[in-house]
């Protein structure tokens, strides 16, 4: 089983958690190897990582973004721009091609990410000659969809979690046909290397289930909601498979700004997240401060949105337009 991160220094403590919580669940995996693309990654973080791997009686190998900028520049015609996103983001796309070319098979997986569930079903998933498989998200703007040449109809992904063919992604030149439309778009799209990976996969992904990316801001959703206003979302789920995913997710993924490293979270598997955070070398680490009102007031959101899901319907597009839409317009 081959795991793929990438991260920066600032986030290497939360993918030091994200990988002692693969470890912990996934002991009876035989060979499970962790590649961390890593952008500046500085020796002392990658020996505390090394040290957590030994302690697992695992590895980890680490290969150097260095001159990464360069290189996307060189395929997106000079256009640079990860919006509100780092650079490192678009790493995911690459990663076909920076890791050993005999490895067939990769699970990429955010460093926001936590695993809390044996992964060996979803790494034997068949793809059924599609290029990956991924989980839908439901709450993404549908101008967003627009934008990428999707149809009402057509799902979009969660790039959180995907699990690669990675001699199909390489035959297929997925990294070639997004960086093409990357270039087209001026190097700047709202949710950058997500959008061309739904963009240059569409009608190659597989779908699984939610409970493979279960993001933290649908512990506050209704599956009845998200299906009677996102119609193509009733393709991707059942009302069983969201149960499951709803009481016992497999891989959660901390992608809403309810962060469980910021004092005064109160996000729903912060316990979770403190448990496995405790096992690092980073356990001694401050949650970050200052950000306590924001929290409070963000949780008073979801709380919102299980009784009245409109709301946060009408937030979120207001949120789209002033800080997304209007944003990509200015640069």
């Amino acid at each position: 089983m081959d795991i793929v991160y990438n991260c920066d220094d600032g986030y290497v403590k939360y993918t030091a958690v994200s990988i002692c919580s693969l470890y912990e669940n996934n002991k009876n995996v035989k060979e499970l190897r962790v590649h961390i693309l890593g952008n500046n990654i500085s020796e002392n973080s990658k020996a505390k990582l090394s040290g957590l791997a030994e302690g697992y009686e695992r590895k980890i190998s680490f290969y150097d973004l260095c001159g990464f900028e360069e290189l996307v520049k060189e395929l997106a015609g000079g256009y640079v721009n990860a919006g509100k996103f780092t650079i490192t983001a678009l790493a995911r796309l690459f990663a076909v091609r920076l890791l050993p070319s005999d490895i067939g098979r990769i699970l990429y997986l955010d460093c926001d990410t936590l695993v809390l569930s044996e992964l060996s079903g979803l790494w034997e998933t068949e793809l059924s000659g599609k290029v990956a498989a991924m989980a839908a998200e439901p709450t993404i703007y549908p101008e967003v969809k627009e934008r990428l040449g999707l149809k009402v109809s057509d799902p979009y992904f969660n790039a959180g979690m995907i699990l690669i063919d990675t001699e199909l992604w390489a035959k297929e030149k997925i990294l070639e046909n997004a960086m093409d439309f990357y270039k087209e778009n001026n190097g700047s799209l709202p949710f950058s290397d997500q959008d061309l990976i739904n963009f240059a996969l569409k009608d190659r992904i597989k779908i699984v289930s939610q409970t493979y990316n279960f993001i933290t801001n649908y512990y506050y959703q209704s599956f009845r909601y998200l299906t009677k206003n996102v119609s193509w979302y009733a393709n991707c789920m059942t009302k069983s498979e969201w149960k499951l995913a709803y009481k016992a997710p497999k891989i959660v993924h901390f992608a809403g700004d309810e962060r469980p490293w910021i004092k005064g979270s109160f996000n729903p598997y912060k316990k979770e997240f403190m448990h496995y955070k405790s096992l690092t070398p980073w356990k001694d680490e401050p949650l970050v401060e200052g950000r306590g009102l924001y929290m409070l007031l963000y949780h008073v959101m979801n709380l919102m949105t299980r009784l009245c899901p409109g709301i946060r319907k009408l937030i979120s597009g207001f949120y789209y337009k002033k800080f997304i839409s209007d944003g990509e317009k200015n640069k």
